[in-house]
């Protein structure tokens, strides 16, 4: 669109405060759960690699609090960064990744990862490492979930972690050997459960 000579100032002037109106809204999370079971939540005011500075209006003011992000539970971590740092850039998707892979959310992690070589190909190679690491990682703690519920008798719950394995990760070699073998065991021990009870029942 054509802007007359006259016009292309005042115009600037309206496009540059549009800008900085957009650019200073802090972004507001509520229901931020810590790892001492409180929840917290304000406006993102700063986000660093280890800690998150959130601000709650107080009368007139703002009251700052900074947390480090190993005190806030892993999944509403996840919704703090991908919330307070939005929209998301390889650099994002790599601080987002590494936090969710020492919280343990290896699936999410691993994800995040991907999402870094998307928007940046040139980090295939290094990332290669570290994507195996949490497909490893993953399938071992799920194996691991699997096999607490099947000793403790939740057999339908230690089924379904095992079909995880091969929803996710159906190439890999725990799904075409050790899931079988894990849900042959899970039918064996629900047969003997049955079997103990209807043998109380006629007792």
């Amino acid at each position: 669109m054509f802007i007359a000579p006259r016009l292309f100032v005042p115009a600037l002037a309206l496009l540059a405060t549009c800008f900085l109106s957009i650019a200073s809204a802090q972004k507001s999370i509520s229901g931020i759960e810590l790892t001492n079971g409180n929840i917290t939540g304000g406006e993102i005011i700063a986000i660093n690699k280890k800690t998150v500075v959130l601000g709650r209006k107080i009368g007139t003011g703002t009251m700052k609090q900074t947390i480090k992000f190993s005190r806030i539970a892993p999944y509403s971590l996840h919704a703090l960064l991908s919330t307070g740092l939005a929209p998301l850039d390889s650099d994002d998707h790599l601080l987002i990744a590494r936090n969710m892979s020492e919280a343990k959310l290896f699936a999410t992690a691993g994800r995040h990862f991907k999402n870094a070589i998307e928007l940046r190909p040139d980090l295939k190679e290094s990332l290669k490492s570290s994507i195996e690491l949490c497909r490893s990682n993953d399938i071992q703690s799920i194996m691991k979930r699997s096999e607490k519920e099947l000793t403790d008798g939740r057999f339908s719950r230690s089924r379904k972690l095992a079909l995880l394995i091969l929803r996710r990760y159906p190439d890999s070699q725990t799904a075409k050997s050790d899931v079988p073998r894990r849900l042959a065991a899970i039918q064996e021990a629900y047969n003997a459960a049955i079997a103990r009870e209807r043998l109380l029942a006629k007792s």
